[in-house]
């Protein structure tokens, strides 16, 4: 099934002004209703709690040092954050420096429960993965 309708990169191009350079901003647009979580507060272990994205969000990945992926069990929640269950899935996690800590830290993951959805958003954070992502799943 493709998902180029539901998961697509707006590739946005303006001017700096003063600058002679183009700036490109990425946003990928990420669609609630697919079984899609997210948390603002990341703990190691397994034992962040993600919550249901509400409606459609238009996430600027550019924004992030350093974006990286996880597969395992992860605890989702309600609207209200109350906890629900543990769920097999894939994580996308956007990563921050913080000068203070003078560290990355993790300062906004995604979750996904449905395995074609995640490897689609994976397209288009890293586009140059496109070509062995497609021959893996064709070839199946």
């Amino acid at each position: 099934m493709d998902y180029s309708l539901d998961l697509y990169t707006y590739r946005v191009s303006c001017m700096v002004s003063g600058a002679d350079d183009m700036y490109v901003s990425a946003f990928v647009l990420i669609d609630g209703h697919r079984g899609v979580y997210y948390s603002e507060s990341w703990k190691p272990n397994g034992s962040t709690l993600y919550l249901p994205v509400s409606g459609t969000v238009l996430a600027n990945v550019d924004k992030y040092d350093q974006i990286s992926f996880e597969q395992g069990c992860f605890c989702i929640g309600d609207e209200a954050g109350r906890f629900q269950q543990k769920a097999q899935g894939q994580t996308i996690n956007c990563w921050r420096y913080s000068q203070t800590d003078r560290k990355l830290f993790i300062a906004l993951s995604y979750f996904f429960t449905n395995g074609q959805v995640s490897v689609a958003l994976k397209v288009q954070v890293c586009p140059n993965t496109a070509p062995r992502l497609h021959q893996r799943r064709v070839s199946h």
